[in-house]
Order: C-alpha cells, then sequence, then structure tokens
C-alpha cells in the first residue's frame, strides 16, 4: 500500500480550510502559506499513522498550532521600513475599534477565546471543542455562555464611543444608526482574529496544560466523559449490620463513600441510594472510588482490578502501591516500589508507562498531566515540573507565595525517603487549570506537620497565584486537606467534613464524622480517620 495513498485528496480537500486556520494563527498571508506548507510536510512523514488514526486535519491543525508557537517564540523584530507622513484612511476609526476591542478580549479568559475560536471560526461541535481542549462538554458549554455574556457587554460600547471621535452632532445621530451594525461585523472578524492567535499564544487557568512539543504525537484526551461528581452525604446512619456482600451479577450503582473499621476488618460502600455493601476482604487501604463514584478500584498484589458500580464489568491493570484520581475522574494514576508507574483513562482502561521516580507524583490533573517535584522548593517557593506523559512534553513552573504567608507560616512538606532532598511539598490539583499548596504555621523542634493552617491555590498555566484559604475548624482546629473534586476542596478538622466553594475562601460544612471506630474515604478522596472525642 502507498504509504501517501489519500495524502493528495486530503490536501485538495481540506486545504482552503487549513489556509484559513493558518491565518488567524499567524495575521499574515504569505505566513499562512508557509505555516501551512511546513505543517503538511510534517504530516507527509508519518500520513500512514495520521490517516490510520481516523482524524487528520484535527491532527495537522494541532502541528500547525505547534510550529506557530516555535516560530512565535523566535520571532525577529519587525522594524518599520517606511513612517507614512499621513495617516492611512480612517486610521482614527481602527485605533477606536482596537482599543475596544482589546477592552472587550481583556474580559475573557484564554480557554473562553479558545473556545469562541474553536466553537464560531472552526464550528467544532461542542464534543469536538472539550476533546481539543482536554475538558468535558460541560466545561465547553460554560466557557461560550460565559464569553458571549461578556461579549455583549462590552460591544455594546462601540456605538458610544463613536461619537467622540465624530465632526458634528448629525454624524454622530448618522454614525449611531449605521456604525454599530458595521463595527460590530469588524469587531467580530478582528476578535476572532485576535482570539485565535491569543487562544494559541497565551496559556489558559485550565487543565489542558501545554500544547505538545514538535515531532510527537498529538495527545491522547481521555475520551471518557465522567458523570457529575457522586454527592457527598448530609449526614449519617450505622446500617453495617443490614450490609450485603457486594454482588458480582449485577450493579449497585454509583457510590458516594467508602468505610473500613480502624483496626482493620470489614469494609462497606455506601451507595448513592443510601444502601450499604460488604466490600469484599483486602488489604487495608486497598480500595479507592472515583470521584463520579462509579468505579471501584482494589490494589491486590500482583495488579489493579477496577470495577464498574454501574454494572459488572472489571477491568485489570498493573500492581500499584497508589492510586490517585484526577479531580474531575477522567484519569487514573498508579505508583508502585520499582521507581515507575502507569496512567489511564476509563475510556480506554490502556494503561500508559509514566517513567517517573517513586513518590515524585504529586497530583494528576484533568489533562492527563503529573505535577512532580523540582529542585527549588523552599519554605515560600515551590518549583514543579508539569509532564505530560501523552506526548513526553515537559514544562516548569515556579510559585511564589511569600507575598500570601506570615513570618511564621512556611510550605508543608513531609518526609519521603525515595526524593532527592528528603521531603516533598503537599500539592492538590483541582479541576480547571488550578493546584493548591498547604502550608501550615511553624513551630519550634517542629520540621513539618500533617495538619494544615491553610492552603494557597495558584495557576498551572504560569504558577500566578489566585488566593489564600485559612482552614480553621471546630474549636479552632486546623484543618487536613482531602482532595479537590472538581473545583470545590474538601478537608476536615477530623471532627467535621468541610468544603470550599470553587475559587471562593468561603468555608463550610457538610456532616459530622460521629464514628471514629471508620476510617472515612469519599469519592475521590484520600482516607480520614476520626480520632476518639477522649483522646
Amino acid at each position: 500500500m502507498n504509504r501517501y495513498e489519500g495524502f493528495q485528496e486530503f490536501v485538495v480537500a481540506r486545504g482552503g480550510a487549513l489556509s484559513r486556520t493558518a491565518f488567524l494563527l499567524t495575521g499574515e498571508h504569505h505566513a499562512a502559506e508557509d505555516l501551512v506548507q511546513s505543517a503538511l510536510a510534517k504530516a507527509a512523514t508519518r500520513w500512514r499513522q495520521i490517516r490510520d488514526g481516523g482524524q487528520p486535519e484535527a491532527y495537522v491543525r494541532r502541528i500547525m498550532i505547534n510550529e506557530q508557537i516555535s516560530w512565535w517564540r523566535k520571532r525577529p523584530a519587525r522594524p518599520v521600513a517606511e513612517v507614512p507622513d499621513r495617516a492611512g484612511p480612517d486610521s482614527g476609526q481602527r485605533v477606536l475599534d482596537r482599543l475596544v476591542l482589546d477592552r472587550a478580549l481583556d474580559q475573557l479568559s484564554p480557554r473562553q477565546r479558545a473556545t469562541v475560536v474553536l466553537r464560531f471560526y472552526e464550528d467544532l461541535s461542542e464534543a469536538d471543542t472539550a476533546s481539543a481542549l482536554d475538558c468535558s462538554v460541560g466545561a465547553v458549554k460554560r466557557y461560550t455562555h460565559d464569553a458571549l455574556a461578556r461579549l455583549r457587554e462590552s460591544l455594546p460600547m462601540l456605538a458610544e464611543h463613536a461619537g467622540q471621535y465624530a465632526d458634528a452632532g448629525a454624524a454622530v445621530a448618522k454614525a449611531k444608526r449605521r456604525r454599530t451594525g458595521r463595527i460590530a461585523a469588524a469587531a467580530a472578524a478582528s476578535l476572532v482574529l485576535v482570539a485565535a492567535v491569543l487562544a494559541v499564544l497565551v496559556p489558559g487557568p485550565s487543565g489542558s496544560g501545554p500544547v505538545p512539543p514538535l515531532n510527537t504525537p498529538s495527545p491522547s484526551p481521555s475520551p471518557y466523559v465522567p458523570s457529575e461528581l457522586a454527592p457527598l452525604p448530609v449526614g449519617l446512619s450505622d446500617r453495617s449490620a443490614q450490609a450485603q456482600p457486594l454482588p458480582r451479577d449485577r450493579a449497585i450503582g454509583r457510590a458516594m463513600l467508602l468505610l473500613e473499621v480502624h483496626d482493620g476488618g470489614d469494609g462497606y460502600i455506601v451507595a448513592v441510594d443510601g444502601t450499604w455493601w460488604q466490600s469484599p476482604r483486602a488489604d487495608s487501604g486497598a480500595y479507592t472510588l472515583s470521584p463520579d463514584g462509579r468505579w471501584l478500584a482494589r490494589k491486590d498484589k500482583d495488579r489493579v482490578v477496577v470495577r464498574d458500580l454501574t454494572g459488572t464489568t472489571e477491568h485489570a491493570l498493573p500492581a500499584a502501591t497508589g492510586l490517585m484520581w484526577a479531580p474531575s475522574g477522567g484519569w487514573l494514576y498508579g505508583m508502585n516500589q520499582h521507581g515507575a508507574g502507569w496512567l489511564v483513562s476509563p475510556g480506554t482502561w490502556s494503561p500508559r508507562e509514566v517513567a517517573e521516580d517513586r513518590g515524585s507524583v504529586l497530583a494528576v490533573t484533568d489533562a492527563g498531566e503529573l505535577l512532580c517535584t523540582d529542585v527549588g522548593t523552599g519554605r515560600t517557593r515551590l518549583t514543579l515540573r508539569i509532564v505530560s506523559p501523552a506526548t513526553g512534553g515537559v514544562r516548569h513552573i515556579a510559585v511564589d507565595t511569600a507575598a500570601r504567608l506570615g513570618v511564621d507560616e512556611r510550605l508543608a512538606q513531609v518526609p519521603m525517603a525515595d526524593v532527592v532532598g528528603g521531603f516533598v511539598t503537599e500539592i492538590e490539583a483541582a479541576a480547571g487549570g488550578i493546584a493548591a499548596v498547604e502550608f501550615f504555621r511553624h513551630e519550634p523542634r517542629q520540621d513539618w506537620v500533617r495538619q494544615a493552617t491553610g492552603i494557597i491555590e495558584f495557576s498551572l498555566a504560569d504558577g500566578r497565584v489566585l488566593r489564600r484559604v485559612d482552614l480553621i475548624g471546630e474549636d479552632q482546629r486546623q484543618g487536613d486537606v482531602l482532595c479537590y473534586r472538581g473545583g470545590g476542596m474538601l478537608w476536615t478538622d477530623r471532627r467535621t467534613l468541610r468544603g470550599v466553594r470553587a475559587g471562593t475562601t468561603k468555608l463550610y460544612a457538610i456532616m459530622p464524622l460521629s464514628y471514629p471506630q471508620w476510617v472515612y474515604e469519599f469519592a475521590g478522596c484520600g482516607a480520614i480517620a476520626v480520632p476518639s472525642r477522649h483522646r
């Protein structure tokens, strides 16, 4: 079979569309032609692989984005050969349009800009846009709604600003009737152009991470779309006496909580409908639930078995000593004792090997990226490596928390013998390209503590600090961070399950932890033991 079979037909059929996309990325016709030619040349070298993948246009478009970013970073200065003595036609109005457009664009996040380009210029469906951005369909709908709402608020200002540059009162009235339609059309075209460039050149705060490096396959976003997060109980009654063994031949529905006797023994699964089920006997800490409560993962000695609680299907994965879910449940990371791990999506259940030392992986994002330890972490400064197993790409970010910490506060670190330096920082990943680092109030003769005074959230795009949240519970007890589920965070003062709403510093109580004999593990989170009231 000819390795280039179908390539010429593809170029003829989709060359025009690719050229238009290239123009939005470059803003220049000649540069767009060069970009398309370069992308097609790269695609031709592995055309059979691209063709067999079933989405050649999406693949070539991603190559174009990679190439344009590379050119942008290496771009030389562009001297102006000659400055005109007189302004061009209607240059004042063009300046006005640009100012208003810049103001409108400032109201959009980079993810909203990218969504506008993909949905309304590329005419991608919500599902295809979600795949391109490595997010859920619900997130695409939210980005689209928010972006259009903000643009509707900003663009009507065009007609009002026009009056500042009119020559006479009659012109103002006429401009307000006629210019709105003309400017709106020009604004829309310019908006798409600027948005396309910014969308690919400005990193956004979502969990999609960086565009993959050149000469690597396109990343493989998780094809699995998680259900909504499992609900959290508002209270709990002991129904262990009525619990039946987990059936193997029928579904029990999604679960919201795992319970295990504190000193070892029986374990229980609390389903969303309130029923209790006995989990099969296993070692302590062997089970974990996905954030949507659908998947129950069990660590055996020689493998990990994942059961679909909404059915009876089971999937076998390589052995792991620890498991970690992405905040929205689209990825599962397994680590082992031999210096390697794996990453898998519930959409395919095909594990991808991860060559990271045990203990260096701190969290996994909804984009399938791993947040890993890096050199340079100190009392107030955090450095991270963000690794994409799909592409092999690695980038580094630095987070400076000094402005948000008091003189007696420091970032929380725990000892880890397998890690260079002996300590790792406590990190949690949230949905939407956000992560958080724990901090605590330092006390003499105490190098580290598990209980956090609070968290500092930061952007995974550039390390920018977003907010500080102090975790102080009942009787001024400090908090234990459990996990992020979606964008919201769960924590506990070891008496009450508490939460922090996404994007805020607002704390709220969820349910009392009334049974000290149990270890609680909420869907998508780590385990928490409740100490006796008498201790």
